[in-house]
């Protein structure tokens, strides 16, 4: 009667570590989740996302089929040094703290400007866009 009893709480022991380390994995992603070309349309890719033609800012999907830049960091130096006028034209009209990475989200507003210049407003727009795939690029499920 112990060998079953200690059977069967060995079977459970395995079968626990096992759902949780699946569990674990389902719901991480590393700092890169890009596992796929991003094709609007093909298999289980969501959305439709155009690219924006710059290397820096490529585009690739990650396992649940959402938007993801290839090499995120790339993208924020990218996004940081050409996009300045929109940034601080989110960042005045919204009263926002300076863009950092514990506050991205914050600036996803960039459709929303109604002041500066035309180009600053696009570039708000664009700043916008930006984040809904950098969020993607680091969110956990």
């Amino acid at each position: 009667m112990k060998i079953v009893k200690v059977s069967v709480l060995s079977m459970l022991g395995i079968l626990l570590t096992v759902v949780i380390t699946v569990k674990i994995n389902d719901y991480y992603e590393p700092d890169y989740p890009y596992v796929k070309e991003y094709i609007a349309g093909v298999g289980n890719i969501k959305g439709n996302v155009s690219s924006f033609g710059v290397e820096e800012l490529e585009i690739g999907a990650n396992k649940y089929g959402y938007a993801v830049f290839k090499n995120p960091r790339l993208a924020w130096k990218y996004l940081t040094k050409h996009y300045q006028k929109g940034i601080k034209l989110i960042q005045k009209e919204f009263n926002l703290a300076r863009l950092s990475q514990a506050n991205y989200e914050e600036y996803s507003v960039g459709w929303q400007v109604t002041g500066g210049t035309e180009e600053e407003r696009s570039e708000a727009q664009f700043v916008a866009s930006f984040m809904d795939i950098y969020e993607n690029s680091y969110k956990i499920k």
